[in-house]
C-alpha cells in the first residue's frame, strides 16, 4: 500500500498542465482502501484473548485456524462537482468509504469434541464484528495552478454500522462521528472527453468511534455473557483507485 500511495504521489507531481474544461462531473470510484476500524478490532481481539487456534476434525484429520482473522471490503463512492469559477468546484461525495470483518476465537475447554473421532472440533467462543462506514461530504475543490490535479476538502459525516455475527442479537448498531474529507483527482487522458477515467486519492480524518459492548445471549434467551467490552476503533481511513467519470463540457 505504501508503494501504491508513493506512486500516486509521484504521478500527481509530474502531471502536465491543462485548463479546467468541465461545467460539472459525476464519477463512480472503487479503489484499494486502508485504515479504518479493522486494525483496532484486531488489536482488541488479541488483547482480550480471542487470538487462539480453532481446531476442526474431518474424517480423522485435524485442521487448525489461527485467530484473529481480518478481511476488508472494497470502498465504493459516488462523487460529483459543479464549477463555480474557472479553478473552483463545489463537490460532494457519498458512499461506502470502508468496510470489513474481524473474527476472533477463544478456547473455553482444552478438549476437542468429536463423534467417534471422525467429525468435531474445539470448544470455544467466536466473536466476529462485521462493519461498514458510510461517508457523506460536501466541500470545495481547487485545480492546482499549472497542473490537471484537483484537490478538495470538505466537512464530512461518517456513519459506522456494525454487528456481531455470532451473537443471538442480530440487529445492527450504529456510531456517528464528524470529520474532514481530503480528496485528489487527476484525469488519465484528455479532460475534454465526455466519459473518462481519473486517478482518485482520498484521505478521511475523524476521531475514534465507539463500538458498544458485545453481549452473547444463549438460545434459551436467559443466559448471557459479555464477549467484548465497549471498544474505540480508528476512523482515519482512505483509498486510492480509478473513477469512471461523466463530464459536461464547457460551451456544449
Amino acid at each position: 500500500m505504501r508503494k501504491l500511495l508513493l506512486a500516486a504521489g509521484l504521478f500527481f507531481a509530474v502531471a502536465p498542465s491543462f485548463a479546467q474544461n468541465t461545467k460539472w462531473y459525476i464519477a463512480v470510484s472503487p479503489g484499494a482502501g486502508w485504515g479504518g476500524p479493522n486494525g483496532s478490532l484486531k488489536k482488541e481481539f488479541e488483547q482480550r484473548g480471542y487470538n487462539q487456534t480453532s481446531t476442526t476434525v474431518i474424517l480423522f484429520v485435524s485442521f487448525g485456524t489461527k485467530y484473529p482473522q481480518a478481511s476488508s471490503g472494497v470502498p465504493l463512492t459516488v462523487r460529483g462537482g459543479l464549477q463555480l469559477k474557472p479553478n473552483l468546484n463545489l463537490f460532494a461525495i457519498a458512499g461506502t468509504s470502508s468496510s470489513g470483518e474481524v473474527t476472533g476465537y477463544k478456547n473455553t475447554s482444552n478438549e476437542i469434541a468429536t463423534f467417534l473421532g471422525i467429525f468435531g472440533g474445539s470448544i470455544g467462543t467466536f466473536v466476529s464484528i462485521d462493519y461498514k462506514v458510510t461517508q457523506v461530504a460536501v466541500g470545495l475543490e481547487h485545480q492546482m495552478k499549472g497542473s490537471r490535479i484537483k484537490l478538495g476538502y470538505a466537512p464530512a459525516a461518517f456513519l459506522l454500522r456494525y454487528h456481531n455475527i455470532y451473537s443471538s442479537n442480530t440487529g445492527k448498531k450504529t456510531a456517528f462521528v464528524p470529520g474532514v474529507a481530503l480528496t485528489g483527482r487527476m484525469p488519465l487522458g484528455k479532460d475534454k472527453r465526455t466519459i473518462g477515467v481519473e486517478l482518485i486519492a482520498d484521505l478521511n480524518l475523524a476521531p475514534p468511534a465507539t463500538i458498544k459492548e458485545q453481549i452473547y445471549t444463549a438460545d434459551n434467551g436467559i443466559d448471557t455473557k459479555r464477549v467484548l467490552p465497549a471498544t474505540k476503533v480508528n476512523m482515519v481511513h482512505g483509498m486510492v483507485g480509478l473513477a469512471l467519470t461523466l463530464r459536461k463540457k464547457k460551451n456544449a
